[in-house]
């Protein structure tokens, strides 16, 4: 999508060259805004639900967004769309810390920063077939698809938290 997004606000939503810096200024403010939301709050025991909920949302917005022909409407859905990425980040990184063993916490980020890194990298590298292809609109609604498995697939996978409240057994002197 990301490489979709210059031509598709440059060209078919009419921004011009500063459609694509239009785009990312408000799935900024989105993200931060969401990010912000969730840290005034208080993350409770299915905060992990909500990846799932979160990933489906964003799905329906990617829907919507492909779909919208109106300039100011694509703008008020990408910053939705950090909205709702911004509350599931921190949610990821907290149901992370309070569910995975605390002697295992670097390699758990390890390995979700790298699938991370590799399915985005993945998605850099077919981005342009993808273009060549199809319209933009049509790799933003494509985009959903994987968003709505991604929603499926956290909601059937994630358990309602088990707090660990066992402290970790000190290493011998």
């Amino acid at each position: 999508t990301n490489a979709s997004l210059p031509r598709f606000l440059e060209h078919e939503l009419g921004f011009g060259a500063g459609g694509y810096g239009f785009g990312i200024a408000a799935l900024g403010i989105g993200l931060a805004l969401g990010q912000g939301l969730v840290g005034l709050t208080r993350v409770g025991p299915t905060a992990g639900r909500w990846i799932g909920v979160g990933l489906a949302v964003m799905a329906g917005l990617f829907v919507v967004l492909g779909l919208t022909e109106h300039p100011p409407t694509a703008l008020l859905v990408i910053g939705l769309i950090g909205f709702v990425d911004g509350t599931t980040d921190v949610l990821f990184e907290t149901v992370v810390q309070r569910e995975a063993d605390p002697r295992r916490l670097g390699a758990v980020f390890g390995f979700a920063s790298a699938f991370i890194t590799t399915t985005m990298l993945g998605a850099v590298a077919a981005a342009p077939f993808a273009n060549q292809l199809v319209a933009p609109h049509e790799v933003i609604i494509g985009t959903s698809v994987f968003l709505g498995a991604a929603g499926v697939l956290a909601l059937v996978g994630m358990r309602p938290s088990r707090r660990r409240e066992a402290a970790v057994e000190p290493e011998p002197p």
